[in-house]
Protein backbone atom coordinates (compact mmCIF):
# COMPACT_ATOMS: atom_id res chain seq x y z
CA UNK A 1 0.00 0.00 0.00
CA UNK A 2 2.86 2.54 0.86
CA UNK A 3 4.96 1.32 -2.50
CA UNK A 4 3.14 3.97 -4.49
CA UNK A 5 4.08 6.77 -2.64
CA UNK A 6 7.81 5.49 -2.29
CA UNK A 7 8.22 5.63 -6.01
CA UNK A 8 7.34 9.47 -5.97
CA UNK A 9 9.65 10.11 -3.56
CA UNK A 10 12.01 7.99 -2.45
CA UNK A 11 16.05 9.25 -3.73
CA UNK A 12 18.43 6.65 -4.92
CA UNK A 13 21.86 7.67 -6.34
CA UNK A 14 20.41 9.89 -9.46
CA UNK A 15 23.09 11.38 -11.01
CA UNK A 16 23.58 14.56 -9.38
CA UNK A 17 24.87 14.36 -5.49
CA UNK A 18 21.10 15.38 -4.16
CA UNK A 19 18.90 15.50 -7.36
CA UNK A 20 16.43 14.08 -6.01
CA UNK A 21 16.53 13.86 -2.36
CA UNK A 22 13.58 14.86 -0.69
CA UNK A 23 13.57 16.56 2.67
CA UNK A 24 10.89 16.65 5.15
CA UNK A 25 9.40 20.36 3.68
CA UNK A 26 9.46 19.26 0.19
CA UNK A 27 7.59 16.26 1.18
CA UNK A 28 5.12 17.83 3.12
CA UNK A 29 4.21 20.22 0.14
CA UNK A 30 4.58 18.19 -2.91
CA UNK A 31 3.69 14.09 -1.91
CA UNK A 32 0.95 14.64 0.08
CA UNK A 33 0.16 11.03 -0.29
CA UNK A 34 2.37 9.64 1.71
CA UNK A 35 1.27 8.09 5.23
CA UNK A 36 2.20 9.88 8.15
CA UNK A 37 3.27 6.44 9.64
CA UNK A 38 6.26 5.95 7.30
CA UNK A 39 7.92 8.46 10.31
CA UNK A 40 6.93 6.19 13.08
CA UNK A 41 9.56 2.98 12.08
CA UNK A 42 10.87 2.60 15.21
CA UNK A 43 14.27 1.40 14.36
CA UNK A 44 17.13 2.29 12.97
CA UNK A 45 17.58 2.03 9.44
CA UNK A 46 19.11 -0.38 8.37
CA UNK A 47 19.88 -2.18 12.20
CA UNK A 48 19.50 -6.08 12.59
CA UNK A 49 15.80 -6.57 13.18
CA UNK A 50 14.61 -10.03 15.45
CA UNK A 51 11.05 -9.75 14.04
CA UNK A 52 12.75 -10.40 10.35
CA UNK A 53 13.80 -13.48 8.26
CA UNK A 54 17.18 -13.64 7.65
CA UNK A 55 19.08 -14.06 4.02
CA UNK A 56 22.49 -15.32 2.46
CA UNK A 57 24.05 -13.19 -0.03
CA UNK A 58 23.50 -16.25 -2.16
CA UNK A 59 20.19 -15.66 -1.71
CA UNK A 60 19.60 -12.17 -2.25
CA UNK A 61 21.93 -12.46 -5.57
CA UNK A 62 18.77 -14.71 -7.71
CA UNK A 63 16.33 -11.20 -7.11
CA UNK A 64 17.74 -9.36 -9.67
CA UNK A 65 14.57 -8.83 -12.03
CA UNK A 66 11.12 -8.23 -11.78
CA UNK A 67 10.14 -12.00 -11.79
CA UNK A 68 11.95 -12.83 -9.01
CA UNK A 69 11.69 -9.80 -7.32
CA UNK A 70 14.11 -6.71 -7.32
CA UNK A 71 15.93 -6.82 -3.72
CA UNK A 72 19.04 -4.36 -2.59
CA UNK A 73 20.80 -4.76 0.87
CA UNK A 74 21.78 -1.75 3.54
CA UNK A 75 23.27 -2.33 6.50
CA UNK A 76 21.99 -5.53 7.88
CA UNK A 77 18.45 -4.94 6.38
CA UNK A 78 17.07 -6.48 3.10
CA UNK A 79 14.75 -4.62 1.24
CA UNK A 80 12.28 -5.24 -2.08
CA UNK A 81 12.68 -2.36 -4.29
CA UNK A 82 10.79 -3.59 -7.11
CA UNK A 83 7.96 -1.44 -7.56
CA UNK A 84 10.29 1.64 -7.15
CA UNK A 85 12.28 0.87 -10.15
CA UNK A 86 9.91 2.48 -12.57
CA UNK A 87 10.18 5.77 -10.66
CA UNK A 88 13.99 6.38 -10.40
CA UNK A 89 14.91 8.98 -11.60
CA UNK A 90 18.22 7.58 -13.03
CA UNK A 91 17.01 5.32 -14.83
CA UNK A 92 17.55 1.75 -14.93
CA UNK A 93 21.04 2.50 -13.07
CA UNK A 94 19.46 1.37 -10.24
CA UNK A 95 19.30 -2.11 -11.45
CA UNK A 96 23.50 -1.51 -10.56
CA UNK A 97 22.68 -2.63 -7.04
CA UNK A 98 20.14 -5.14 -7.81
CA UNK A 99 20.87 -8.19 -5.72
CA UNK A 100 23.16 -6.41 -3.80
CA UNK A 101 24.41 -3.99 -1.15
CA UNK A 102 23.46 0.12 -2.34
CA UNK A 103 26.08 0.58 0.37
CA UNK A 104 29.10 1.14 -2.34
CA UNK A 105 26.53 3.40 -4.31
CA UNK A 106 25.66 5.43 -1.19
CA UNK A 107 29.55 6.18 -0.55
CA UNK A 108 29.65 7.96 -3.76
CA UNK A 109 26.14 9.92 -3.21
CA UNK A 110 26.31 10.23 0.83
CA UNK A 111 23.32 12.84 0.73
CA UNK A 112 21.21 9.74 0.96
CA UNK A 113 22.77 8.81 4.16
CA UNK A 114 22.14 11.98 5.62
CA UNK A 115 18.14 12.18 4.71
CA UNK A 116 16.49 11.02 7.70
CA UNK A 117 13.06 10.83 5.09
CA UNK A 118 14.97 8.75 2.63
CA UNK A 119 16.23 6.34 5.34
CA UNK A 120 12.71 5.67 6.75
CA UNK A 121 11.11 5.14 3.40
CA UNK A 122 13.82 2.62 2.40
CA UNK A 123 13.13 0.69 5.90
CA UNK A 124 9.70 1.02 4.95
CA UNK A 125 10.84 -1.62 2.01
CA UNK A 126 12.04 -3.80 4.56
CA UNK A 127 11.67 -7.41 3.93
CA UNK A 128 14.50 -9.21 5.97
CA UNK A 129 18.23 -9.20 7.54
CA UNK A 130 21.52 -10.03 5.70
CA UNK A 131 22.98 -13.40 7.21
CA UNK A 132 25.51 -12.25 9.73
CA UNK A 133 28.33 -13.94 8.30
CA UNK A 134 28.37 -12.41 4.98
CA UNK A 135 27.61 -9.19 6.88
CA UNK A 136 30.64 -9.44 8.33
CA UNK A 137 32.49 -9.85 4.52
CA UNK A 138 30.49 -6.57 3.11
CA UNK A 139 31.89 -4.84 5.96
CA UNK A 140 35.76 -5.69 4.71
CA UNK A 141 34.61 -4.69 0.92
CA UNK A 142 33.29 -1.61 1.32
CA UNK A 143 36.24 -0.57 3.85
CA UNK A 144 38.40 1.80 0.92
CA UNK A 145 36.88 5.28 0.85
CA UNK A 146 36.30 6.86 -2.51
CA UNK A 147 36.78 9.89 -0.79
CA UNK A 148 40.72 9.64 0.32
CA UNK A 149 42.01 11.72 -2.64
CA UNK A 150 40.03 14.96 -1.42
CA UNK A 151 42.03 18.13 -1.36
CA UNK A 152 41.86 20.62 1.80
CA UNK A 153 39.57 23.80 1.05
CA UNK A 154 39.34 27.32 1.95
CA UNK A 155 37.98 27.81 5.52
CA UNK A 156 35.25 30.42 4.03
CA UNK A 157 33.43 28.92 1.52
CA UNK A 158 29.82 27.45 2.13
CA UNK A 159 29.65 24.23 2.03
CA UNK A 160 26.36 22.53 0.49
CA UNK A 161 27.71 19.20 0.80
CA UNK A 162 30.95 17.22 2.20
CA UNK A 163 30.64 13.94 -0.32
CA UNK A 164 30.56 15.12 -2.79
CA UNK A 165 32.04 18.29 -2.25
CA UNK A 166 30.27 21.11 -3.64
CA UNK A 167 30.37 24.72 -2.23
CA UNK A 168 30.35 28.67 -3.04
CA UNK A 169 31.67 31.41 -1.99
CA UNK A 170 30.40 34.42 0.56
CA UNK A 171 28.87 37.07 -1.50
CA UNK A 172 30.68 39.83 -0.36
CA UNK A 173 33.61 37.59 -1.11
CA UNK A 174 32.69 36.84 -4.69
CA UNK A 175 32.31 40.79 -4.96
CA UNK A 176 36.00 41.82 -4.37
CA UNK A 177 37.70 41.49 -7.77
CA UNK A 178 36.62 41.08 -11.34
CA UNK A 179 38.37 37.56 -11.45
CA UNK A 180 37.84 35.18 -8.60
CA UNK A 181 40.54 33.79 -6.28
CA UNK A 182 40.83 30.23 -6.94
CA UNK A 183 40.53 29.08 -3.64
CA UNK A 184 37.11 30.58 -3.56
CA UNK A 185 36.15 29.39 -7.05
CA UNK A 186 32.73 27.75 -6.93
CA UNK A 187 32.98 23.56 -6.62
CA UNK A 188 30.73 21.99 -8.20
CA UNK A 189 31.55 18.26 -8.01
CA UNK A 190 29.52 15.66 -9.06
CA UNK A 191 31.95 12.75 -7.71
CA UNK A 192 35.11 11.83 -5.96
CA UNK A 193 37.72 13.95 -7.05
CA UNK A 194 39.96 11.92 -8.76
CA UNK A 195 43.62 10.90 -8.12
CA UNK A 196 45.54 11.94 -11.61
CA UNK A 197 48.95 12.91 -11.37
CA UNK A 198 51.20 14.98 -14.31
CA UNK A 199 54.04 12.41 -14.62
CA UNK A 200 52.23 9.83 -17.46
CA UNK A 201 49.01 12.01 -17.90
CA UNK A 202 47.99 12.02 -21.20
CA UNK A 203 44.14 12.75 -23.00
CA UNK A 204 42.90 10.62 -26.01
CA UNK A 205 41.48 12.00 -29.09
CA UNK A 206 39.27 9.74 -31.02
CA UNK A 207 37.29 10.39 -34.50
CA UNK A 208 36.23 7.25 -36.30
CA UNK A 209 38.85 4.13 -35.69
CA UNK A 210 41.58 6.60 -34.98
CA UNK A 211 42.81 7.17 -31.50
CA UNK A 212 45.80 9.58 -30.73
CA UNK A 213 46.76 10.58 -27.18
CA UNK A 214 48.36 13.78 -26.16
CA UNK A 215 50.21 14.74 -23.57
CA UNK A 216 50.54 18.15 -21.79
CA UNK A 217 53.91 18.82 -23.26
CA UNK A 218 52.61 17.85 -26.54
CA UNK A 219 49.45 20.11 -26.08
CA UNK A 220 51.80 22.96 -25.24
CA UNK A 221 53.70 22.75 -28.37
CA UNK A 222 49.83 24.39 -29.78
CA UNK A 223 49.30 28.00 -29.87
CA UNK A 224 48.40 29.18 -26.59
CA UNK A 225 45.57 30.66 -25.85
CA UNK A 226 44.03 32.47 -22.12
CA UNK A 227 40.57 33.29 -21.83
CA UNK A 228 38.51 35.18 -19.33
CA UNK A 229 35.37 33.00 -18.89
CA UNK A 230 32.64 33.21 -16.17
CA UNK A 231 31.33 29.43 -15.90
CA UNK A 232 27.77 28.87 -14.08
CA UNK A 233 26.31 26.13 -12.51
CA UNK A 234 22.71 25.58 -13.78
CA UNK A 235 21.50 25.30 -10.34
CA UNK A 236 22.64 28.92 -9.48
CA UNK A 237 20.05 30.53 -7.37
CA UNK A 238 17.93 27.38 -6.83
CA UNK A 239 17.49 28.77 -2.94
CA UNK A 240 15.33 31.85 -4.82
CA UNK A 241 13.32 29.13 -7.15
CA UNK A 242 12.42 27.27 -3.45
CA UNK A 243 10.90 30.25 -2.09
CA UNK A 244 8.22 29.80 -4.43
CA UNK A 245 7.46 26.02 -4.44
CA UNK A 246 9.86 23.02 -3.17
CA UNK A 247 12.85 22.00 -5.97
CA UNK A 248 15.42 19.61 -5.82
CA UNK A 249 19.02 19.58 -5.51
CA UNK A 250 21.78 21.60 -3.82
CA UNK A 251 20.57 24.89 -2.61
CA UNK A 252 22.99 27.17 -4.09
CA UNK A 253 22.40 30.59 -3.11
CA UNK A 254 24.39 33.53 -5.84
CA UNK A 255 27.76 32.06 -5.35
CA UNK A 256 27.34 28.76 -8.39
CA UNK A 257 29.06 31.45 -10.45
CA UNK A 258 32.81 32.33 -10.57
CA UNK A 259 35.47 34.21 -13.11
CA UNK A 260 39.25 33.38 -13.84
CA UNK A 261 41.30 33.04 -16.59
CA UNK A 262 41.89 30.09 -18.29
CA UNK A 263 45.01 29.11 -20.22
CA UNK A 264 45.94 25.99 -22.55
CA UNK A 265 45.21 25.18 -26.32
CA UNK A 266 41.70 25.41 -28.52
CA UNK A 267 39.99 22.49 -28.97
CA UNK A 268 39.58 23.18 -32.81
CA UNK A 269 43.44 23.43 -33.11
CA UNK A 270 43.87 20.27 -32.03
CA UNK A 271 40.99 18.46 -33.76
CA UNK A 272 42.27 19.63 -36.99
CA UNK A 273 45.84 18.17 -36.22
CA UNK A 274 44.72 14.88 -35.96
CA UNK A 275 42.93 15.07 -39.15
CA UNK A 276 38.95 16.50 -37.91
CA UNK A 277 37.75 18.11 -41.09
CA UNK A 278 34.24 19.46 -41.74
CA UNK A 279 34.22 17.71 -44.64
CA UNK A 280 34.83 14.10 -43.19
CA UNK A 281 32.45 15.36 -40.07
CA UNK A 282 29.45 15.91 -42.32
CA UNK A 283 30.14 12.32 -44.32
CA UNK A 284 30.39 10.60 -41.02
CA UNK A 285 27.51 12.42 -39.50
CA UNK A 286 29.46 13.38 -36.85
CA UNK A 287 27.53 15.86 -34.89
CA UNK A 288 29.05 16.30 -31.33
CA UNK A 289 32.03 16.04 -29.54
CA UNK A 290 31.94 14.11 -26.38
CA UNK A 291 34.27 14.24 -23.28
CA UNK A 292 34.89 12.09 -20.92
CA UNK A 293 36.37 12.57 -16.85
CA UNK A 294 38.75 10.23 -14.70
CA UNK A 295 35.70 11.08 -11.78
CA UNK A 296 33.77 7.87 -11.91
CA UNK A 297 31.09 5.91 -9.50
CA UNK A 298 28.34 3.50 -9.78
CA UNK A 299 26.95 5.48 -12.81
CA UNK A 300 29.65 5.60 -14.68
CA UNK A 301 32.61 8.12 -15.31
CA UNK A 302 31.25 11.95 -15.74
CA UNK A 303 30.62 12.80 -19.28
CA UNK A 304 29.29 15.42 -21.35
CA UNK A 305 29.41 16.85 -24.86
CA UNK A 306 29.09 20.09 -27.45
CA UNK A 307 28.27 20.26 -30.74
CA UNK A 308 30.64 20.11 -33.27
CA UNK A 309 30.59 22.96 -34.80
CA UNK A 310 30.96 24.76 -31.62
CA UNK A 311 33.84 22.29 -30.97
CA UNK A 312 35.91 22.93 -34.50
CA UNK A 313 34.67 27.09 -33.85
CA UNK A 314 38.03 28.93 -33.04
CA UNK A 315 35.52 31.85 -32.47
CA UNK A 316 33.50 29.52 -29.69
CA UNK A 317 36.80 29.91 -27.48
CA UNK A 318 36.55 25.90 -26.37
CA UNK A 319 39.73 25.28 -24.65
CA UNK A 320 41.80 22.66 -22.93
CA UNK A 321 43.11 24.15 -19.76
CA UNK A 322 45.87 23.26 -17.92
CA UNK A 323 46.16 26.92 -15.95
CA UNK A 324 43.93 29.02 -13.67
CA UNK A 325 44.50 32.63 -12.90
CA UNK A 326 47.96 31.96 -13.92
CA UNK A 327 48.48 28.78 -11.98
CA UNK A 328 48.29 25.30 -12.35
CA UNK A 329 44.83 24.21 -12.31
CA UNK A 330 44.17 23.27 -8.76
CA UNK A 331 42.48 19.57 -7.93
CA UNK A 332 39.15 20.36 -7.05
CA UNK A 333 38.96 22.32 -10.67
CA UNK A 334 40.50 19.67 -12.95
CA UNK A 335 44.08 18.86 -12.47
CA UNK A 336 45.84 18.20 -14.73
CA UNK A 337 43.85 19.15 -17.64
CA UNK A 338 39.86 20.04 -18.19
CA UNK A 339 37.60 21.62 -20.45
CA UNK A 340 36.26 24.65 -20.87
CA UNK A 341 33.31 25.50 -22.71
CA UNK A 342 32.42 29.55 -22.48
CA UNK A 343 29.23 30.91 -22.71
CA UNK A 344 27.23 26.87 -21.92
CA UNK A 345 26.26 26.00 -18.61
CA UNK A 346 29.27 24.51 -16.21
CA UNK A 347 28.27 21.32 -16.45
CA UNK A 348 29.56 20.76 -20.15
CA UNK A 349 32.95 21.74 -19.01
CA UNK A 350 34.51 18.42 -18.05
CA UNK A 351 37.21 18.32 -15.33
CA UNK A 352 39.96 15.55 -15.37
CA UNK A 353 39.50 15.14 -18.85
CA UNK A 354 40.25 11.69 -19.30
CA UNK A 355 39.20 11.64 -23.47
CA UNK A 356 37.50 13.45 -26.20
CA UNK A 357 35.70 11.97 -28.82
CA UNK A 358 33.70 13.05 -32.25
CA UNK A 359 30.28 10.91 -32.66
CA UNK A 360 27.14 10.79 -34.37
CA UNK A 361 25.64 10.74 -30.91
CA UNK A 362 25.85 13.21 -27.36
CA UNK A 363 27.20 11.79 -24.31
CA UNK A 364 25.27 9.29 -23.16
CA UNK A 365 26.11 10.17 -19.42
CA UNK A 366 23.08 10.52 -17.39
CA UNK A 367 24.57 14.10 -16.73
CA UNK A 368 23.93 14.92 -20.60
CA UNK A 369 20.61 12.77 -20.62
CA UNK A 370 18.64 12.54 -17.43
CA UNK A 371 20.55 15.28 -15.32
CA UNK A 372 20.73 19.32 -16.54
CA UNK A 373 16.95 19.51 -18.24
CA UNK A 374 14.76 22.37 -18.06
CA UNK A 375 11.41 20.51 -17.59
CA UNK A 376 9.14 23.54 -16.98
CA UNK A 377 6.55 24.13 -14.69
CA UNK A 378 4.01 21.86 -14.90
CA UNK A 379 5.67 18.51 -13.71
CA UNK A 380 4.72 18.59 -10.47
CA UNK A 381 6.23 14.88 -9.30
CA UNK A 382 9.15 13.20 -9.33
CA UNK A 383 7.43 10.11 -11.63
CA UNK A 384 6.46 12.67 -14.09
CA UNK A 385 9.10 14.81 -14.02
CA UNK A 386 11.86 12.20 -14.57
CA UNK A 387 9.67 11.13 -17.50
CA UNK A 388 9.83 14.28 -18.84
CA UNK A 389 13.46 14.53 -18.84
CA UNK A 390 14.50 11.56 -20.44
CA UNK A 391 12.75 13.66 -23.37
CA UNK A 392 13.99 17.25 -22.76
CA UNK A 393 17.17 18.36 -24.62
CA UNK A 394 20.02 19.01 -22.15
CA UNK A 395 20.51 22.30 -21.22
CA UNK A 396 23.18 24.54 -23.30
CA UNK A 397 23.58 28.07 -23.29
CA UNK A 398 22.60 30.46 -20.38
CA UNK A 399 20.25 32.64 -19.47
CA UNK A 400 20.50 36.83 -19.15
CA UNK A 401 21.42 36.52 -14.90
CA UNK A 402 22.12 38.73 -12.34
CA UNK A 403 22.26 38.87 -8.52
CA UNK A 404 23.27 41.58 -5.74
CA UNK A 405 26.21 40.83 -3.76
CA UNK A 406 26.47 44.03 -1.84
CA UNK A 407 24.11 44.57 0.45
CA UNK A 408 24.01 41.66 1.83
CA UNK A 409 20.60 40.06 2.05
CA UNK A 410 18.52 41.47 5.48
CA UNK A 411 21.27 43.90 5.67
CA UNK A 412 20.48 46.93 7.80
CA UNK A 413 21.04 50.35 7.05
CA UNK A 414 21.27 53.84 9.28
CA UNK A 415 18.05 55.35 10.02
CA UNK A 416 19.14 58.81 8.12
CA UNK A 417 20.52 57.34 5.01
CA UNK A 418 18.90 57.90 1.72
CA UNK A 419 21.29 56.34 -0.66
CA UNK A 420 22.22 52.68 -0.64
CA UNK A 421 25.67 51.77 -2.97
CA UNK A 422 24.57 48.09 -4.36
CA UNK A 423 26.61 46.09 -6.15
CA UNK A 424 26.99 42.93 -7.75
CA UNK A 425 27.33 40.95 -11.65
CA UNK A 426 25.28 40.40 -14.47
CA UNK A 427 26.15 37.67 -17.42
CA UNK A 428 24.33 38.02 -20.82
CA UNK A 429 24.46 34.07 -21.38
CA UNK A 430 25.61 32.30 -24.33
CA UNK A 431 28.60 35.11 -25.10
CA UNK A 432 26.32 37.77 -25.08
CA UNK A 433 27.39 40.71 -23.52
CA UNK A 434 25.12 43.06 -20.88
CA UNK A 435 23.21 46.08 -22.41
CA UNK A 436 21.44 47.46 -18.91
CA UNK A 437 21.26 46.70 -15.47
CA UNK A 438 18.47 48.64 -13.28
CA UNK A 439 17.99 48.46 -9.74
CA UNK A 440 15.08 49.24 -8.25
CA UNK A 441 14.03 50.05 -4.29
CA UNK A 442 10.21 49.98 -4.73
CA UNK A 443 8.76 46.96 -6.38
CA UNK A 444 9.37 48.26 -10.01
CA UNK A 445 7.80 51.15 -10.18
CA UNK A 446 11.14 53.16 -10.54
CA UNK A 447 14.37 52.05 -11.74
CA UNK A 448 18.33 53.63 -11.46
CA UNK A 449 20.28 52.46 -14.23
CA UNK A 450 23.81 50.76 -12.95
CA UNK A 451 27.11 51.46 -13.91
CA UNK A 452 28.82 48.73 -16.04
CA UNK A 453 32.36 47.12 -15.17
CA UNK A 454 33.97 44.46 -17.88
CA UNK A 455 37.79 44.34 -17.00
CA UNK A 456 40.01 43.57 -13.93
CA UNK A 457 41.46 47.19 -14.25
CA UNK A 458 41.21 50.53 -12.36
CA UNK A 459 38.53 51.77 -10.00
CA UNK A 460 38.56 50.93 -6.68
CA UNK A 461 36.17 51.19 -3.88
CA UNK A 462 36.98 50.24 -0.49
CA UNK A 463 38.53 46.37 -0.35
CA UNK A 464 36.29 46.08 -4.08
CA UNK A 465 37.97 46.45 -7.68
CA UNK A 466 34.84 47.42 -9.90
CA UNK A 467 36.92 46.94 -13.31
CA UNK A 468 37.30 49.76 -15.63
CA UNK A 469 33.90 51.19 -16.57
CA UNK A 470 33.36 51.01 -20.11
CA UNK A 471 31.59 52.92 -22.79
CA UNK A 472 29.05 50.52 -24.69
CA UNK A 473 28.47 46.99 -24.19
CA UNK A 474 30.53 44.49 -25.95
CA UNK A 475 29.50 42.23 -28.66
CA UNK A 476 30.49 38.97 -27.71
CA UNK A 477 32.10 38.20 -24.05
CA UNK A 478 32.50 34.92 -22.28
CA UNK A 479 33.06 36.68 -18.29
CA UNK A 480 30.44 38.49 -16.42
CA UNK A 481 29.65 41.62 -15.84
CA UNK A 482 29.81 43.75 -12.84
CA UNK A 483 28.08 46.29 -12.18
CA UNK A 484 27.38 49.07 -9.29
CA UNK A 485 24.63 51.23 -8.68
CA UNK A 486 23.32 54.72 -6.06
CA UNK A 487 20.04 54.04 -5.37
CA UNK A 488 17.86 56.61 -3.60
CA UNK A 489 15.61 55.23 -0.85
CA UNK A 490 12.69 56.78 0.69
CA UNK A 491 13.00 57.94 4.33
CA UNK A 492 9.29 57.23 4.68
CA UNK A 493 10.13 53.28 4.63
CA UNK A 494 11.52 51.39 7.34
CA UNK A 495 12.08 48.24 5.00
CA UNK A 496 11.80 47.80 1.48
CA UNK A 497 13.49 45.09 -1.09
CA UNK A 498 16.34 46.21 -3.72
CA UNK A 499 15.92 44.24 -6.86
CA UNK A 500 18.12 43.80 -9.83
CA UNK A 501 17.67 42.48 -13.21
CA UNK A 502 20.10 42.56 -16.34
CA UNK A 503 19.14 43.57 -20.26
CA UNK A 504 21.90 41.43 -22.62
CA UNK A 505 22.63 42.87 -26.25
CA UNK A 506 19.88 40.90 -27.71
CA UNK A 507 17.23 42.97 -25.54
CA UNK A 508 16.63 39.36 -23.62
CA UNK A 509 15.96 40.65 -19.65
CA UNK A 510 14.89 38.31 -16.86
CA UNK A 511 11.43 37.86 -15.84
CA UNK A 512 9.77 39.36 -12.19
CA UNK A 513 9.22 35.90 -10.45
CA UNK A 514 10.22 32.30 -10.89
CA UNK A 515 6.44 31.22 -11.24
CA UNK A 516 6.65 31.02 -15.14
CA UNK A 517 10.30 29.11 -15.19
CA UNK A 518 9.57 27.41 -11.85
CA UNK A 519 10.93 23.23 -12.66
CA UNK A 520 11.70 20.42 -9.64
CA UNK A 521 14.70 20.43 -10.75
CA UNK A 522 15.26 24.33 -9.69
CA UNK A 523 17.71 25.34 -12.82
CA UNK A 524 17.92 28.67 -14.92
CA UNK A 525 16.19 30.68 -11.96
CA UNK A 526 17.31 34.25 -13.80
CA UNK A 527 14.36 35.98 -12.01
CA UNK A 528 14.49 39.34 -10.27
CA UNK A 529 17.51 39.20 -7.83
CA UNK A 530 15.82 40.74 -4.56
CA UNK A 531 17.28 41.52 -1.02
CA UNK A 532 15.66 42.40 1.65
CA UNK A 533 16.71 45.83 3.68
CA UNK A 534 15.42 47.48 7.01
CA UNK A 535 16.44 50.58 8.64
CA UNK A 536 18.07 50.39 12.24
CA UNK A 537 16.10 52.05 14.68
Amino acid sequence: MFRRAAKVAFGFAAGSASAYCVTRAEQSKDVPTIPTDVYKVPQEAGARRKDLPEYTVAEIMKHKAADTGIWVTFADGVYDITDFVDAHPGGEKILLAAGSSIEPFWQIYQVHRESDITLKLLESMRIGNVNAQDRVKQLKDAAADPYANEPPRHPAMQVLSMRPFNSEPPRDLLALSFFTPNDIFYVRNHLPVPHVQKEGYAVSVKFGRIEKKFTLDDLRKFPQVTVPVTLQCAGNRRRGMSSLRSVDGLMWDTGAISTATWTGVRLADVLRKVGVTDDGARKKGWKHVVFEGHDGGPDGKYGASISYDRATDAEADVILAWEMNGTELPKDHGFPLRVVVPGLVGARSVKWLNSIEVSEKESQSIWQQKDYKNIGPSFLDRLTAAAAAKEAPPVKEMPVQSAILIPDDSEGIKADQETVIASGYACGGGGRGIHRVDVTPDNGNTWIPAELYETDEGKTEGNKTYGKLIDRPMPQQWAWTLWRAEVPVSLKKKEFELCAKAVNTANDTQPETPKGIWNLRGLLNNSWHCIHIKRDE
